[in-house]
């Protein structure tokens, strides 16, 4: 995926190239950590999209690993 495709609405990006689909027809090793977690938050907000939330969230953790062991 694109840097520019991160802000856009998962549901304003192409079919082929949205995180659910192509967990769908390419399995989970085909996707970063950042559109599996996209996948997981399922929406994103007026400002930001899940892509967008998912990849700030990993910019602060690193991994999925360390978000995983965070304290509340």
């Amino acid at each position: 995926m694109k840097q520019e495709d991160i802000g856009i609405a998962l549901r304003d990006l192409p079919q082929s190239i949205r995180p659910r689909e192509r967990l769908i027809s390419e399995g989970p090793e085909a996707l970063s950590d950042y559109e599996l977690l996209a996948i997981i938050i399922r929406s994103g907000g007026k400002k930001n999209s899940a892509l967008r939330i998912a990849m700030m969230m990993l910019q602060s953790f690193q991994t999925l690993y360390q978000m995983r062991e965070a304290s509340l």
